[in-house]
């Protein structure tokens, strides 16, 4: 039990604290649980006390709510580590494709699009720049944002 006055010029109170330490766990973690009623300081000491001891004594925790709110906390703690794993992924592919394209322009290579058959190819720029000109409706150059990953970066 304290007496606790506010800084923010609210009224003074008197906390009542009780902590419960569990058992060592075999994982070798000990777990805290703490309960606190704060109750004006004008109160008595015996009022007090027996405000406390009826409220600390008639306690019972909801089992299910606790493990229903813990639930859900899980459940957004995995869709905020999702998106951040997914948003991780989208930004190492961008960098994938920006240093593929970098090294084929350094190489003297173009990824070509054969529209007849769907796929992709790695060329060198003369080759790329003869089939685009031979048949432009048939090959066309690959923009980096337009790579498959695993074809052709």
């Amino acid at each position: 039990m304290d007496d606790v006055t506010p800084s923010d010029g609210s009224a003074p109170f008197r906390a009542y604290t009780q902590i419960f330490v569990s058992a060592l766990s075999p994982a070798g973690t000990y777990s805290l649980t703490m309960y606190q009623v704060l109750l004006p300081q004008n109160m008595s000491n015996d009022q007090g006390n027996a405000a406390v001891k009826a409220l600390f004594g008639s306690y019972k925790a909801d089992a299910q709510r606790a493990i229903s709110e813990i639930a859900g906390a899980n459940a957004q703690t995995q869709n905020i580590v999702n998106g951040y794993v997914a948003n991780s992924q989208r930004i190492a592919d961008a960098q994938q494709r920006s240093f593929a394209a970098d090294d084929y322009a350094l190489l003297g290579n173009t990824v070509v699009r054969d529209r007849d058959f769907s796929e992709h190819g790695l060329v060198s720029d003369n080759l790329a720049d003869a089939l685009t000109q031979a048949d432009p409706n048939r090959f066309q150059e690959v923009p980096p944002s337009q790579y498959i990953k695993g074809v052709d970066y």
